[in-house]
């Protein structure tokens, strides 16, 4: 099934958001999770970035979702939660887990996949 012009445009937001989270690593030079409870910028523009992932990823279509298993299974949900409601103890393994996994190789090769229109990018 091919993706809408839309869910693309989204699937393109998610990749650029993914460099944002890259470009964050290298600024502050986050190497573990402890780094982020000495870098209260960092964690903060970290978990917007995750917010922003989250907001676009509710709004893909089941069938986008399906497309891209890896991504559908990061827990982004989970790090809007803990900084919406846990603003003063975040916890920033929860925060880094959810980071990694999203700037995998595996994660982006499977979305840009998609945005080429290509089915079970991972089987290929």
């Amino acid at each position: 099934m091919k993706n809408s012009k839309r869910e693309i445009t989204r699937l393109k937001k998610i990749i650029r958001y993914t460099e944002e989270l890259k470009r964050v690593i290298e600024i502050f030079k986050i190497e573990s999770y402890t780094d982020l409870d000495d870098e209260y910028i960092a964690l903060s523009s970290i978990t917007q970035t995750i917010t922003n992932i989250n907001e676009l990823k509710k709004a893909l279509n089941e069938q986008t979702l399906t497309d891209t298993p890896i991504f559908q299974a990061i827990k982004t949900g989970t790090t809007r939660n803990i900084a919406a409601h846990d603003y003063d103890s975040i916890n920033t393994y929860a925060v880094y887990n959810v980071m990694t996994r999203l700037i995998s190789e595996e994660n982006i090769k499977e979305i840009e996949a998609v945005i080429d229109g290509e089915s079970n990018p991972i089987e290929q």
